[in-house]
């Protein structure tokens, strides 16, 4: 209940204070498992996100975030769970490949903090090895204008606020071990999908990747979307 609430209330309140642009929800898979990436530019990206999906998103939170007296309550009621950043997370990662295993849609940022600029910033490879691990479709999606919600002058002008949705890919599933360089090209194809979506100035670290050859990951059809996500993750 509370995260149906939020949701809609986050989604009226960004639709008030800005000017609320969402394109490609049509992309998005209304059932099965999923892994949903994106940017990360503000505190109201995780709420915002989850107010415009079409279904319920279960997002990977820093651990720091459930250690603050309101905001760890916040996070906890929004069914999100904690990731330990600058570590391996095996406990994280394992309720990561848990949620997906259960047919629901996981929120990433594979980044694992705000961007202080705007761009793209080196990602973790935590998102790629579920993304590896589980076969789950990964859908991208990029935030614009975010950054920009701050204070009085920002919500006077009601700047624009876009999400972006790309189309859902996905890794083939690979068991056993995952080298380094293996798991840094994945998180490396990810994040090219997201560099994709956003303006050329806030490609950052991975605007370079979208001007040479990469290996293509192939985006699902609309029947692959809804059925055999299910039984890739499962």
């Amino acid at each position: 209940m509370f995260y149906a609430v939020a949701s809609m209330a986050m989604r009226w309140v960004m639709s008030v204070l800005t000017q609320l642009q969402v394109v490609g929800i049509e992309r998005v898979p209304r059932e099965g498992p999923l892994i949903l990436i994106s940017n990360h530019l503000h505190f109201v990206d995780p709420p915002l996100i989850g107010g415009v999906m079409p279904r319920k998103v279960i997002f990977m939170a820093k651990e720091e975030a459930f250690r603050t007296p309101i905001l760890g309550w916040v996070v906890s009621a929004y069914e999100a769970f904690p990731v330990r950043r600058g570590e391996p997370d095996r406990k994280a990662i394992r309720k990561a490949i848990s949620v997906l295993q259960s047919g629901k849609a996981l929120g990433i940022f594979p980044e694992g903090t705000r961007s202080k600029t705007g761009q793209l910033t080196p990602a973790h490879p935590g998102a790629a090895l579920v993304a590896a691990r589980t076969g789950a479709p990964i859908l991208p999606v990029a935030l614009v204008g975010t950054d920009q919600f701050l204070g009085w002058p920002s919500i006077l002008q009601r700047r624009t606020v876009q999400v972006r949705i790309g189309e859902p890919f996905a890794f083939r599933s690979e068991a056993g071990g995952l080298s380094r360089e293996r798991l840094v090209e994945l998180t490396d194809q990810m994040m090219a999908a997201i560099a994709a979506l956003l303006p050329p100035e806030r490609r950052g670290t991975y605007g370079d990747s979208l001007e040479t050859d990469q290996p293509s990951t192939p985006a699902l059809s609309p029947r692959e979307r809804g059925s055999s996500a299910s039984q890739e993750a499962g």
